[in-house]
This record gives structure tokens, sequence and C-alpha cells, in this order.
């Protein structure tokens, strides 16, 4: 059972004061956090809640992003990569992420429920988790009222100078490892 099941999905009552990001800007802030490959990128648009507790991404499924997966369809692991990118969002455009600060992801919980077929546009729902110095959030993947795909995002919001410290740990560790089952010729 999902930690977000049963969990309410936020009040849409007053969408027409929700902050809408368009999409040249979504792209922009993306490929500031590292995601300059379009094929990478999963938000296509974003809205903001008047509280900033609640953030709703757009992605449009269309056949050039599901092209190559089994079936012609956006997996699952793609919406959990979506809801990550809506939540890094919502937290950088409600300044939740200060000047020389970076997401380390620590976490990331699934419930896959139904895969999306090209042509249409999901809402990624993401609401901030209330916890101070976590950059975590439950995310669903709507398809109208169809929940898609659930779950919760949790990290960190570190320096930039530890978080380049840790990858490159992460690389000096890894070059000396010997896969259990290496490649051949």
């Amino acid at each position: 059972m999902s930690r977000t099941e049963g969990a309410p999905l936020p009040e849409f009552t007053d969408r027409e004061k929700y902050l809408y990001i368009p999409r040249n800007v979504v792209t922009q802030t993306l490929e500031t956090f590292g995601y300059t490959d379009p094929r990478m990128r999963w938000v296509d648009a974003m809205y903001i809640s008047p509280d900033y507790s609640t953030g709703v991404g757009i992605l449009q499924v269309t056949e050039e992003r599901c092209s190559g997966h089994l079936g012609g369809v956006l997996r699952g692991v793609d919406q959990g990569e979506a809801i990550g990118q809506a939540t890094l969002l919502l937290y950088h455009f409600t300044g939740h992420i200060p000047e020389g600060q970076k997401p380390m992801l620590r976490r990331i919980e699934l419930d896959f429920e139904n895969p999306a077929v090209p042509e249409v546009d999901l809402n990624l729902v993401v609401t901030r988790l209330p916890e101070e110095n976590i950059l975590g959030g439950l995310g669903r993947v709507l398809c109208g009222s169809t929940i898609l795909t659930q779950g919760k995002v949790v990290g960190q919001i570190v320096s930039s100078e530890f978080l380049d410290k840790v990858i490159e740990r992460r690389r000096r560790n890894q070059t000396r490892t010997t896969p259990l089952f290496p490649m051949q010729n």
C-alpha cells in the first residue's frame, strides 16, 4: 500500500489564482539544474498555488516522448522522474532553494498504477512536505482525475560545494569497484 494512498488531493477551488509558469521559463530552470537534454525533461509548464504549498506541472505526452518504449507508452519510471522534477520546480519557484544551494535526492517511493499513452496532457500534482531543510513532496500523476502514478520524493537542500564533493567522492569510489558480472567482448 502506498504511503500516499488515501491522502486527499489538494482543493483546486481557486485555479484562476494559481501562478502560471510557461514552458520557456520551466525549460530554462530545468536546464540550470542540469536537465540540458530535452529528452530528460518531463515538465512542460507549471502552476503554483497562492499559498506556495502545491504545484501542478503539465506534461504533454507525445508520440516522440514515448517512442522506443515497450508499447509506445509513458513508463512509470518516467512518471516518477516527472514527479521529482515538478517537486524541484515547486521548491525553486517558491524560493525554497537559496542561492548557492542545490537539491540532493535521497529517496523516491512510487506506486505505478497505469501507463499513459500519447496524445494527452497529464497533471503532476505535488504538495510540499512541511519539514525544514527537506526537499520533498507527495506527488500524483493525473490523467483527468485518474491517478496513474503516485509517490513521495525526499531529499535535502545542501550547499553546492557539499554536493560537488559528494559527487566527486562517489566518482572515486565507483572507479575502484569491480562488477560481479562484467561486460564481455
